[in-house]
């Protein structure tokens, strides 16, 4: 059974360190700028009423990179009264500890293509879901696992997708980073484009090329499809399956300029 209790403030926890500032916020928090208000006071340092009520102003503090003594007293305040619920198990015995340590511990974390999804926006976010049920998805013409379909990579593959078509030049390699940028610039025109070529690539099959279609490579084939549509249009789709067919046996290792696939990779 769980007793809640109230634990004693930060700042009493903070007492017995040398600086009494020992722990800092990251400068990376994601919500940094906290709202709180304050008494209006007059030249006199005097509080301001009207009809007997408090003037209050709102204030806007940067907590990014403070420790507890740089806080303004107001969000001290906030900290020592917050409330922290706590479970006790009482009496345990040595395998009643270790079952509750396992238990505890026992969740799954996020996936950083997990995370990155929810810096999509609601609205994105949403046509992203649908998309991964696509009959390229469903069919399983591309390599991808059961887990990849649950952690996050499919979603992954489908926002890389866009960031490699449509805003190639504004490439992010952090997941967060890039769909806040999508949240920002994209449209829904570009993912009706991507799944337009989804739908095309599906009708033609990926016979011989299925390999090739992994959680890491993908969006790099639908950006080359993009690139491919743009110079030949849609009049023969099957070609592009025949260059994925060629790269994959010997247009790998051919130099281009002195360059090749095999030499990059």
């Amino acid at each position: 059974m769980g007793y809640p209790f109230r634990v004693r403030s930060l700042a009493a926890f903070q007492a017995g360190l040398p600086d009494q500032n020992g722990f800092r916020l990251s400068k990376r928090v994601q919500r940094p700028i906290i709202r709180y208000q304050k008494p209006v006071l007059d030249e006199s340092g005097k509080q301001v009423f009207d009809n007997g009520f408090p003037v209050m102003e709102n204030i806007d503090f940067d907590v990014a990179g403070k420790t507890y003594k740089q806080l303004p007293q107001e969000l001290q305040d906030r900290i020592d009264n917050y409330m922290i619920g706590v479970d006790l198990y009482l009496n345990c015995d040595d395998e009643e500890v270790g079952y509750h340590i396992l238990r505890f511990n026992q969740a799954k974390t996020m996936t950083a293509a997990q995370k990155g999804i929810t810096h999509l926006g609601r609205e994105l976010a949403q046509v992203v879901k649908r998309m991964t049920t696509l009959p390229f998805f469903t069919d399983e013409l591309g390599t991808f696992t059961r887990a990849e379909f649950s952690n996050g990579a499919v979603e992954r593959v489908i926002t890389e997708s866009i960031m490699a078509i449509f805003f190639l030049n504004n490439w992010k390699k952090n997941q967060n980073d890039a769909n806040e940028f999508l949240k920002a610039n994209a449209t829904a025109r570009e993912f009706n484009k991507l799944e337009e070529y989804m739908e095309r690539i599906a009708d033609v099959g990926t016979e011989g090329v299925k390999d090739m279609l992994t959680s890491k490579d993908t969006f790099i084939w639908f950006a080359a499809f993009a690139r491919y549509d743009a110079l030949c249009g849609n009049s023969d789709d099957e070609r592009f399956l025949d260059f994925m067919r060629a790269f994959k046996d010997e247009l790998h290792a051919k130099e281009i300029n002195g360059v090749s696939y095999d030499g990059i990779n």
